[in-house]
């Protein structure tokens, strides 16, 4: 009973704090959501720890807090909410700008998953794109000793840009006006 109610009251107090959105907002969710998980009475129940670990990561990416975000990744027990947050973690990484983060941790036990989610963003996505989920996965396999996987990403990524129809030139995206326009 107890644990049910402390988890229905943080996922209330979270789902009140992300209506209110903004950092203050997010660093409260993301110590509720910390606090309940370790509850002694929510740690035995897989699905709600799942549940606020899921939160606890999706406030700490919110934040702008890779590292944070990364200790609550490796956290979760449960594979398929752990791939998801890891697809959006890569995601977030790569729109914010800051690839380089995904090179600079371990990945320790989740290395597997994070290659296949670069494979299936690079095979999903614009080769053209910087920076590359091909130039991604080629640098992670690279530092990790994995020569076939670098190769094997170089590979995919020329035939990925040779099936691509090629930008023209910058030269010809602007045409100046001509004299029988009036302008």
């Amino acid at each position: 009973m107890r644990a049910s109610c402390v988890y229905s009251y943080a996922l209330f107090a979270i789902g009140r704090l992300e209506r209110l959105g903004g950092p203050r907002a997010s660093r409260a969710a993301l110590a509720i959501a910390r606090a309940a998980a370790a509850d002694a009475y929510i740690s035995a129940c897989a699905d709600a720890r799942g549940r606020l670990a899921a939160c606890a990561f999706l406030h700490a990416t919110l934040l702008g807090a890779p590292r944070d975000a990364y200790a609550e990744l490796c956290a979760m027990d449960d594979r398929e909410r752990r791939a998801e947050c890891l697809r959006h973690f890569v995601s977030v990484a790569c729109e914010v700008g800051t690839p380089s983060i995904l090179a600079e941790l371990p990945w320790a036990g989740l290395r597997a998953e994070l290659m296949a989610t670069l494979r299936w963003k690079a095979a999903n996505g614009d080769a053209r794109r910087r920076p590359s989920y091909y130039e991604l996965r080629f640098a992670l396999a690279a530092r990790a000793g994995d020569m076939r996987e670098a190769a094997q990403a170089q590979w995919e990524w020329a035939i990925a840009l040779s099936a691509t129809p090629a930008l023209p030139p910058a030269c010809l995206l602007y045409t100046s006006p001509s004299p029988r326009d009036g302008l």
